[in-house]
């Protein structure tokens, strides 16, 4: 799950349908007409979804058929890869500190 506010076009993330994980890609964000509350428009890396970016006859974004799908913030999480990155990010930037303030000497 990710916070509704923090999901931008182009971000890559996973979602579950028929048990499995699948990847895709934010192609858009906010109401659908004729429903209720804020959605995310997905472009799916396989074909596991039901429209092209068209629903109920508008255009929200563009992908090949059956690729594109909406869902809800809490129905997506941040890419694998993306999360392992940032944690690998993290831990750089804490060695590098602790490098600097105990092998250097050198306060931050």
């Amino acid at each position: 799950m990710v916070n509704y506010d923090s999901v931008t076009n182009g971000l890559k993330i996973e979602f579950i349908r028929n048990e499995k994980i699948f990847s895709g890609t934010v192609r858009y964000k906010g109401g659908v007409n004729g429903k209720e509350g804020v959605f995310i428009g997905i472009e799916a890396d396989e074909p596991v979804g039901y429209c092209n970016g068209r629903l109920l006859g508008r255009i929200y974004f563009q992908c090949a058929d059956k690729h594109g799908l909406f869902l809800t913030a809490d129905e997506i999480r941040l890419a694998s890869h993306l999360k392992k990155k940032r944690q690998v990010h993290v831990f750089s930037i804490k060695l590098i500190s602790f490098l600097l303030e105990n092998v250097l000497c050198i306060n931050l």
